[in-house]
């Protein structure tokens, strides 16, 4: 392949990209619940599935004491699997959509945005839920829920840093997603999800902190149950913009090259 072609600027302006963000996100959304009855609602029974299984085994059989334990989990729960399958999704990214990048000269960023965005659809669905189901767990509404803004955010940029990490490490390393696979299952366990910050001893801080998750699961926790912020602000910050320098600079590294792996 010649490099001329390798190096060919993408021709698509900014109102045809947004329009082709949009198509892939709604081809996404269409491919994944085609054929299956209950459809959309398939994206709300897993995190359901998962409150209901949690609660029983926190409550019933560890008898966990932390307050609105099923709103707790849910303010955890909903960034982590926003994070998680974001995550795993954009491994394929590059490698999955190798026909349409070799005969289209297009930002191949694209996918990463894509996939992104699916998974953020799914993420306001389940909010939607959690929100509803406030009340019922006698959790008040109050100004603090704007803090989910700041926090999506901050998860958003972490996701763009990591997903074309992955996805660029996938075209050189096709054992990614398997690595991938695990990391995800162990940082789980190091996210104070299932449990609070609070109760880790204090010779584990460090661990909890150098988790960028960390801190934005507390920030949906303020948002949500008003919870003491106990994770650094400003190391989760770092942490965010370290993962999106080593993101975009791998991204660019390869960007042409790996038109010939893929």
């Amino acid at each position: 392949m010649s490099k001329d072609l390798l190096i060919k600027k993408p021709i698509f302006s900014s109102t045809a990209l947004r329009d082709l963000l949009f198509n892939l996100i709604s081809r996404d959304l269409k491919l994944k619940y085609q054929g299956s009855i209950l459809g959309f609602l398939w994206s709300l029974v897993n995190p359901l599935m998962t409150l209901v299984i949690y609660s029983w085994v926190f409550l019933v059989l560890m008898k966990s004491s932390i307050p609105h334990f099923p709103i707790f989990l849910m303010a955890g729960i909903l960034p982590w699997n926003f994070f998680a399958n974001a995550t795993m999704s954009s491994v394929d990214a590059f490698t999955g959509n190798a026909s349409l990048i070799k005969k289209v000269p297009i930002p191949k960023t694209i996918f990463i945005g894509s996939l992104i965005g699916f998974n953020l659809v799914i993420f306001v669905m389940v909010l939607a839920i959690v929100l509803v189901a406030m009340p019922i767990f006698s959790v008040p509404y109050t100004f603090r829920l704007l803090l989910i803004i700041p926090g999506l955010i901050a998860e958003i940029a972490l996701l763009i840093g990591l997903s074309l990490t992955v996805s660029t490490l996938n075209v050189l390393f096709h054992d990614t997603a398997h690595i991938l696979e695990i990391l995800l299952m162990a940082w789980f366990w190091v996210t104070p999800i299932t449990y609070q910050m609070s109760f880790v001893p204090q010779r584990f801080d460090w661990l909890l902190e150098l988790n960028p998750m960390t801190f934005i699961i507390n920030i949906f926790q303020m948002a949500i149950l008003g919870t003491g912020f106990h994770a650094s602000f400003y190391i989760g910050l770092i942490e965010i913009f370290f993962v999106m320098a080593i993101g975009i600079w791998l991204y660019r590294k390869y960007r042409y090259d790996m038109v010939e792996w893929i």
